[in-house]
């Protein structure tokens, strides 16, 4: 019985400190290469929601256009008549591209009568047209 625990004493399996170095700095190189990667998608996320709030409130007005005889609304008007469950405005823009300049968020009327024209951002902007 002492045999076994002397030799189970001094059996010395492991990892040695180069290994254990090895092993962090590779790692460490995994998580410089992952980490900036992983921190662009939150940005391209909220361009997209940026995108997508504009092309809903693009296909709201055109229905409320088509509606009331091509009256072009305002975001008020889209929101009283329940085409919209909240006032955008600029505020409510989340990605800094569109938050860049002096950020808008605006519904002119197009060339047909019931085209509506959504124009978000400052700076840098993008157009719905439906």
């Amino acid at each position: 019985m002492l045999r076994f625990f002397n030799k189970r004493i001094h059996n010395k399996k492991g990892f040695t400190l180069i290994e254990l170095i090895v092993v962090i700095a590779i790692l460490a190189i995994l998580a410089l290469i992952a980490i900036p990667r992983f921190s662009g998608f939150s940005e391209t996320a909220k361009i997209s929601a940026d995108e997508q709030m504009a092309a809903v409130v693009a296909e709201a007005a055109i229905v409320y256009a088509a509606a009331n005889n091509g009256t072009v609304p305002t975001m008020a008007d889209l929101f009283n008549a329940n085409y919209i469950e909240k006032q955008y405005t600029a505020a409510d823009l989340q990605s800094n591209r569109y938050k860049a300049g002096t950020p808008a968020f605006t519904i002119t009327a197009g060339t047909a009568p019931v085209t509506v024209v959504v124009t978000i951002g400052g700076t840098n902007t993008k157009t719905f047209s439906k």
